[in-house]
């Protein structure tokens, strides 16, 4: 009874505090590989999107997220979803979760699908979390042909602070492949000195005026004290922006 009581009061909350949505959203498309001259990304580089883009869009699409030069960037949408949740609205549909920004000419053609299938899997092992990480390819060893649309079956050989060696094989009509891949990795330096990072369990508390109400959550990113961290809401599946208090505590204030 407890549980359906809070669900009730936040969905009051969400219902007065968001404007009712359109019918015709803007869908956001996150680009999961952008070959890029290495320089300044920009967020409108990680992706695209179909309907009509506000005009306040423009500016927010045009900030710098990173800077490329000679290493692999990985940049999961955790790190900016709010701002582009803002620029382009509440009823906006966002597709994707990640982008691999590769500097041009670092890799052959080829191996950079298999780059690609294997951020995914070290992102479902947990090796690679919700904070940009710098990735330096330190070997790519590969027997036999790697074709446009591998699909790879990985085995982590070892992962360590700051390093990850995994073996692979795929079968196409091309023949088998197999090989090995070897990657340096070093994150964001602030996810060292974190209270909370990507996936942490957290208590969301939300207020409006005199109404308090707190409920289970998880970081979407790592976070310090006083710092605004985005949190998904496990209940709503809603995320939001807060600032992170001690104790694990994320504070979001409704308008």
């Amino acid at each position: 009874m407890r549980q359906t009581t809070v669900f009730l009061a936040l969905g009051w909350l969400l219902m007065v505090t968001i404007p009712g949505v359109s019918a015709r959203g803007v869908t956001v498309y996150i680009q999961r590989v952008v070959v890029a001259d290495p320089g300044d990304v920009r967020l409108g580089d990680l992706m695209y999107f179909s309907g009509d883009a506000p005009l306040g869009a423009r500016e927010t699409l045009a900030e710098d997220v990173a800077s490329i030069s000679h290493h692999i960037l990985y940049i999961p949408s955790q790190s900016y979803l709010q701002r582009v949740g803002d620029a382009f609205g509440r009823d906006s549909i966002i597709v994707g979760s990640r982008s691999l920004v590769i500097p041009r000419g670092l890799l052959p053609d080829n191996e950079i699908p298999l780059l690609d299938r294997l951020v995914d899997f070290l992102t479902n092992t947990g090796v690679l979390g919700g904070d940009v990480a710098d990735v330096e390819v330190r070997s790519i060893q590969v027997t036999g042909p790697l074709a446009p649309d591998i699909a790879p079956a990985f085995q982590l050989v070892r992962s360590s602070l700051g390093s990850v060696e995994a073996s692979f094989s795929a079968a196409s009509d091309a023949g088998q492949a197999s090989g090995r891949v070897i990657l340096a990795l070093k994150g964001d330096t602030q996810s060292t000195s974190a209270e909370v990072r990507s996936n942490d369990t957290v208590r969301v508390i939300f207020h409006k005026g005199p109404i308090t109400i707190e409920m289970s959550g998880r970081a979407l990113a790592s976070a310090i004290v006083g710092q605004s961290v985005n949190v998904l809401v496990t209940g709503s599946q809603k995320s939001f922006a807060g600032r992170l208090l001690e104790g694990k505590a994320v504070d979001v204030e409704l308008p």
